[in-house]
């Protein structure tokens, strides 16, 4: 069982086992933040990036001037 490995092969072992930890360790923070806002901001956090509370912005016009007869 096992026998030798040259050095290629341990080298790329070495590379896939590193790789397989980072995308656990990837996984876990994903996971975290959409959990709890203290590792991220968060999928609960409705205020997020909405600015002033009570204003809508879809009620603020295009910005382009209309001319109404």
């Amino acid at each position: 069982m096992g026998g030798y490995r040259g050095w290629r092969l341990m080298v790329l072992e070495a590379f896939i086992i590193i790789l397989t930890f980072t995308e656990l360790l990837y996984l876990l923070l994903i996971h975290a933040g959409m959990i709890s806002s203290r590792y991220g901001p968060g999928y609960r956090d409705i205020g997020y990036g909405t600015g002033v509370p009570g204003t809508d912005p879809a009620l603020k016009g295009t910005g382009i001037p209309e001319s109404r007869v």
